[in-house]
This record gives structure tokens, sequence and C-alpha cells, in this order.
């Protein structure tokens, strides 16, 4: 894996959509850890650049969501 194409700068979005699963891998098929609201703050803690991004929530729960899911603000 190429690690140069990882963000790890933590920048800040919001979700940009109501009932957006928050997976504990980079999977649609494994089970939903929270579901994440239109407007949530969310923290950007990695991005690969890959379908998938590794998000925290306000509450500090992680896990990863779809990357066209979020806007950077």
């Amino acid at each position: 894996i190429c690690r140069q194409n990882i963000q790890n700068d933590q920048e800040n979005a919001i979700i940009m959509r109501s009932n957006i699963p928050m997976k504990p891998s980079r999977s649609a098929t494994s089970k939903d850890i929270m579901k994440l609201f239109k407007g949530q703050k969310i923290r950007i803690i990695e991005d690969d650049g890959s379908h998938w991004i590794k998000v925290r929530t306000e509450d500090h729960r992680e896990g990863f969501i779809e990357s066209k899911e979020y806007k950077r603000i």
C-alpha cells in the first residue's frame, strides 16, 4: 500500500444526508456501528483516496463511511 497518498491531518467535515451507515471496516456488507445524520460534524482521520474514509464523531466513535457522503468544512 502506498502510504504517501494517505492524509492524516484530521480535517473537519459534515454529513450531507441522513441515515448514513458508519461501518467498522471498508465493506458495505459489514454491520453498522451507527447511523450518521445530515449536518452532523465529523473529523476525517484517514483518507487514502479510496471509496471509504475513516472518521471520528464528536462523541469519539470511529468507523468508515463512503467517501461521497460528506463535505469538508
